[in-house]
């Protein structure tokens, strides 16, 4: 279980890139962040487009076989999953849906809303929801 952080360091040309890509979609589109989680801290090293197989402009579901094969490869790379970024045609709130999502994968979600260009993060750890700092390396 990755450990209770506060704060995510993204390298800033990563995040402006995914950013770009998943506004800009019709439908709403989400990536998988991986690094390390140490110090408090989730160090996001690399991204990857998930596609969304609902097709949906508000909901997102990773297909569960790319998902697998990212884990695989991350756990070769020596790589964790340690964040998830994805966009919402609302304020960067998660939602209910995020919420359960979030109670399975207790990594960080950062959410960017298409509408405002809100950029939050947040961690659901130990039954509790908490904005989680972020910082553009």
């Amino acid at each position: 279980m990755p450990l209770e952080v506060s704060e995510v360091v993204i390298p800033a040309e990563l995040l402006d890139g995914l950013i770009r890509e998943l506004t800009s979609a019709s439908v709403e589109k989400a990536a998988l962040l991986f690094g390390r989680f140490a110090d408090r801290e989730a160090k996001v090293t690399r991204g990857v487009v998930a596609k969304n197989v609902e097709e949906s402009p508000t909901r997102f579901i990773v297909d569960p076989a790319f998902l697998l094969r990212q884990l695989q490869e991350a756990d070769e790379r020596g790589e964790e999953l340690v964040g998830v970024i994805h966009s919402h045609p609302a304020p960067a709130r998660p939602s209910e849906e995020d919420l359960r999502f979030m109670e399975v994968n207790p990594v960080v979600w950062i959410i960017v809303s298409s509408t405002t260009g809100e950029i939050r993060a947040y961690q659901l750890a130990s039954g509790r929801l908490r904005e989680v700092r972020i910082v553009r390396a």
